[in-house]
């Protein structure tokens, strides 16, 4: 069996910071969602040229071009509220069925796995709750699509029940694995040293789980995620170290992976990207991996290939 490679992208918008509780929540989004909605563009296009596959998990309610704002009353209290209850026209960050198209429409043939309905949390809601979420977002699905999503990414990588998640068509799911060091210098420290994940996937109750690592891989952790800024510390260290840093670490990852005959798996958001300097990190990632695929014998997969690969 030769090493294989994921890359998932998750797409969220508002969704995955609606229940925050902080001032500039949406601070990495651009307000009118044309710079993410340009980003994807861009990530179509270089995976059309090399053709490369992704797997997309987007958030069920951007499927929708509009609703009421009001939904499943079993969440918890306050969960909805900061839906606007409008339209894609007037709050694209809250609805996207457009750019779902855009990835249906793309040469070549993408997953569009869920990320749920309204970016649950699932070691914080209860099983019903997850029941219920999952049981809409998989409506909207099959709706779309004729059939349900076969994978799914946890929101914040918090772990799901197991039987919620088969019982609603489930068969492959993403977790990360590792820790992210508190102290803010060591923290420095590690985003320059750190080595990506590479492991098989697990099988288990007829569940597969697929790793991948707990920050950010598709795009750099050293540049500025979407619309944010970073550290002056980082900021202070030329582009082409911190891109010429973030290659050895996916080109150290992807070795490996066909050496050892394993599976790497790297993510990062939509608006993680939205930015010139991100997008030529990505572009970056998408070469090397097609010439470790052409040259290496890479297999690069969807999560919902998983399946036969196991």
């Amino acid at each position: 069996m030769s090493g294989s490679a994921i890359f998932s992208v998750e797409i969220e918008l508002a969704w995955g910071y609606h229940d925050l509780q902080r001032p500039n929540k949406y601070a990495a989004l651009s307000k009118d969602r044309d710079r993410e909605t340009k980003a994807l563009k861009r990530l179509l296009a270089l995976c059309d040229r090399f053709e490369i596959p992704i797997t997309f998990d987007v958030v069920g309610h951007l499927f929708l071009d509009n609703c009421s704002g009001a939904h499943d009353p079993r969440c918890p209290t306050g969960w909805f509220n900061a839906d606007p209850g409008t339209d894609v026209d007037l709050d694209p960050l809250f609805y996207a069925p457009d750019l779902i198209d855009m990835i249906e429409a793309a040469e070549i043939k993408h997953e569009i796995c869920t990320h749920t309905f309204s970016h649950v949390l699932g070691e914080e809601f209860t099983t019903a709750q997850l029941d219920a979420d999952l049981e809409k977002a998989q409506e909207l699905h099959r709706k779309k699509f004729n059939k349900p999503a076969e994978s799914i990414v946890p929101p914040r990588h918090q772990r799901m029940d197991p039987k919620v998640l088969k019982r609603n068509g489930i068969k492959v799911v993403r977790q990360a694995t590792g820790e992210m060091p508190e102290n803010k210098l060591a923290l420095l420290w590690w985003y320059f040293s750190q080595n990506h994940p590479v492991t098989e996937p697990v099988t288990e109750d007829g569940l597969i789980t697929t790793y991948t690592s707990v920050t950010q891989s598709m795009t750099a952790p050293h540049v500025a995620q979407g619309q944010k800024t970073i550290h002056p510390v980082l900021r202070s260290i030329p582009f082409r170290v911190r891109k010429y840093i973030h290659r050895r670490y996916i080109e150290d990852a992807l070795e490996r992976a066909v050496v050892e005959n394993k599976h790497a798996h790297f993510w990062t958001h939509l608006h993680d990207m939205a930015n010139e300097a991100q997008l030529d990190i990505v572009d970056q990632l998408i070469t090397v991996a097609s010439r470790w695929r052409d040259n290496e014998g890479l297999q690069i997969n969807r999560m919902c290939d998983l399946e036969t690969r196991v």
